[in-house]
């Protein structure tokens, strides 16, 4: 906070250069497939966590 009060200009660019570099690789990352995309049955990490909740949800602990 006292950063702020001292210089707000440099902490207002930093922000929004720090917001800028994160949409940047959000958006490279988001022209890439997805794992799994096109191969059925299965569709991924989305499958493989579905999978994961079902047995942690129905199955008592030991049987992990």
């Amino acid at each position: 906070m006292a950063e702020f009060l001292s210089n707000p200009h440099g902490f207002i660019l930093d922000n929004i250069i720090a917001t800028l570099i994160a949409l940047l690789i959000r958006w490279c990352i988001s022209l890439n497939p997805y794992s799994g995309k096109g191969k059925p049955p299965m569709y991924g990490d989305y499958e493989a966590q579905r999978h994961w909740m079902e047995l942690t949800t129905n199955l008592p602990v030991k049987q992990w």
